[in-house]
């Protein structure tokens, strides 16, 4: 029973490496590389939120929901492995749910569709690995499995581009807009400090942290329109009815 014994211990090692190499979270995707291939910056190490018992496993059921649905491979992968193996990966998962839930908003954001689209890619290209360190690892596959995993990396590869260029567009679009905000402040300052003393005059001023954003005009920081957060200028002052 021994050789029976270590051949499962030493599948549970591959499959653990498998996830070691793939169960990351996304924003790696995004990171510039150098030349030779490297990040340019580490990644921020992931910490854990304080957060109590009962909210952190109810936020683990939706991350195991959420790999089940978009990640389905690396969901039964992770499935097969004993108790204290899935522990290693707890944070791993409620990492990748945190970078990706947004998905799953009803909309037709076109970021939306090839995020989705991306996260399936990517767990295409997990399952083919799988199988190949199922039957023995790189040096026993078959050329048909080789076929395949450079397959589905090549389909992985053309959506990463596309997300990565759409991110672009968007924001070129964003600095644009900054700079036509700055240029337009400086030519005249007076008119806007004269709109800003108005917000405050009239309650729609500073937020408890960040600025107004005014209707049909330039807003402060974090609060322009187009910018990311900002109150909306709906405040009303002390006493006010």
């Amino acid at each position: 029973m021994e050789p029976m014994d270590s051949g499962v211990d030493m599948m549970k090692r591959i499959i653990l490496v498998a996830m070691c190499l793939f169960l990351l979270p996304l924003t790696a995707f995004g990171q510039p590389t150098t030349q030779k291939g490297k990040p340019n910056r580490p990644l921020p190490p992931f910490h854990k939120p304080a957060t109590r018992p009962v909210d952190e496993q109810q936020e683990f059921d939706r991350a195991l929901v959420f790999l089940e649905k978009f990640s389905p491979n690396r969901f039964k992968a992770y499935q097969s492995l004993d108790e204290e193996r899935r522990g290693i990966f707890r944070e791993r998962i409620v990492a990748f749910f945190r970078a990706n839930q947004w998905i799953n908003r009803d909309d037709n954001d076109e970021l939306r569709k090839v995020r989705e689209r991306l996260l399936k890619a990517e767990d295409e290209v997990f399952g083919v690995r799988w199988d190949i360190l199922a039957a023995g690892g790189p040096r026993r596959a078959s050329d048909e499995d080789r076929a395949r995993l450079r397959s589905a990396v090549g389909e992985m590869v053309k959506i990463q581009l596309a997300e990565r260029s759409l991110r672009l567009e968007r924001m070129k679009k964003y600095v644009k807009g900054e700079e036509e905000q700055i240029a337009a402040i400086e030519a005249n300052p007076d008119q806007y400090i004269d709109e800003r003393y108005r917000d405050e005059m009239e309650g729609r001023g500073l937020g408890l942290f960040d600025h107004p954003r005014r209707q049909g005009g330039p807003g402060g920081p974090g609060g322009g329109p187009g910018g990311p957060g900002g109150q909306k200028g709906n405040e009303k002052a002390p006493g006010a009815k």
